[in-house]
């Protein structure tokens, strides 16, 4: 009903609610029904298999851990990793946000390696 990329979902449910409330006279924004219900079916199913899943929950809290660890580390050494212009316009912590919003997933589990886990573990063992 809303599409199968999260692309064609946020466009279905757009394109919905613009028409939806063109069609109501502008008088108030509103969802189709069946888009709602489908909107709500999708946050239903996300609850309870990602967000309050104690798997996933436990990946969130590794994850946690990788940015907290290099949010400290670039915070430290800004000159390395740091936009010196963001740093100068907006500070240290906005620049910090803007370099780890920035990466991707692998990208900030190779510079956590990088800066925080010895080489030879890395070398001996490989990924875990």
């Amino acid at each position: 009903m809303l599409g199968r990329s999260s692309s064609a979902r946020i466009g279905r449910m757009v394109t919905d609610v613009v028409v939806s409330t063109l069609e109501a006279g502008l008088a108030e924004i509103r969802m189709s029904d069946e888009v709602l219900q489908a909107t709500l079916d999708l946050r239903s199913f996300l609850f309870e298999a990602v967000y309050e899943n104690a798997t996933a929950t436990a990946e969130f809290s590794k994850a946690s851990g990788i940015l907290g660890g290099l949010w400290e580390r670039v915070r430290s050494r800004p000159d390395e990793f740091l936009d010196p212009v963001v740093r100068a316009e907006e500070g240290i912590d906005a620049a910090a946000r803007d370099f780890l919003a920035g990466m991707t997933d692998r990208y900030a589990v190779r510079l956590y390696e990088q800066l925080f886990i010895p080489a030879p573990w890395v070398s001996l063992h490989g990924p875990l």
